[in-house]
């Protein structure tokens, strides 16, 4: 049976009132997840007040020196330079101490050379509480792996608990331990420029063997926990020599 007009015209309209309000209601469902997850995105914000505000970095400054730089690539291999591998771990590191309040001071930011003996130096103007200069070891023997840190000829204990410190915190992330020790590789007499004119606690760090597998893998695959576990380091080196007479004036 042919429909009449006016009821073609009823069955349109009802069509329409149903879309009408189909439309409505995916508006009303859009705002309300939306409205979800703007109050879950606050609430977050809230509970990690962290996030809303910058740190202070009041806390001291700390000097960082990724070693190598621009035409002085380091320890390479086919696949890698030191100077690379230095520089990336370096900029973690002063993201996990900013976290922690501390100013941080790098030698460089990108890829450019400073000469070693003015690295010391740097970090004095800056007026630095500890320095960590960043290198990676490299070996004829390609089993040769692990940590090992170089203090400034003269051994003194502040430098000597910062470096021991590091070891301790890179071995938990998987690191083999070697030595910590004062001078350079060939002789305990001498010791390496970038420590030599320091006025404040330094070390050298060598993380890992850039020729040795295992040691690459356990440095890429772990950048973040390695920086963090430097950061850490020189967190409790700071704290035991700085912040021991302000916790116990606290204590009183």
């Amino acid at each position: 049976m042919a429909l009449t007009e006016q009821q073609m015209r009823e069955i349109i309209i009802a069509d329409r009132r149903k879309k009408k309000m189909r439309r409505r209601r995916r508006r009303k469902y859009t705002f309300f997840i939306s409205l979800f997850l703007v109050l879950f995105f606050v609430i977050g914000l809230y509970r990690n007040r962290d996030v809303l505000a910058p740190p202070k970095l009041d806390r001291g400054v700390i000097f960082i020196d990724p070693g190598h730089g621009g035409h002085d690539p380091g320890s390479q291999t086919k696949s890698r330079k030191e100077k690379d591998d230095t520089l990336r771990i370096a900029l973690q590191i002063k993201k996990e101490l900013n976290k922690k309040n501390f100013k941080v001071y790098l030698t460089r930011e990108n890829d450019r050379f400073t000469e070693r003996i003015k690295i010391g130096k740097m970090a004095n103007r800056k007026k630095a509480k500890l320095m960590v200069s960043i290198h990676r070891n490299k070996a004829g023997d390609p089993r040769a792996q692990g940590v090992e840190v170089f203090l400034p000829k003269d051994d003194n204990p502040k430098s000597r608990y910062l470096g021991k410190q590091i070891m301790k915190q890179l071995h938990d992330e998987g690191f083999a331990k070697r030595r910590v020790r004062s001078g350079t590789l060939v002789s305990e007499n001498n010791e390496y420029d970038e420590l030599s004119v320091n006025k404040m606690p330094s070390c050298l760090v060598e993380i890992g063997f850039i020729s040795n597998k295992h040691d690459n893998k356990l440095f890429d695959k772990n950048l973040k926990g390695n920086a963090k576990a430097v950061a850490n380091a020189i967190e409790k080196t700071y704290s035991h020599y700085y912040e021991k007479d302000k916790k116990s004036k606290k204590d009183k």
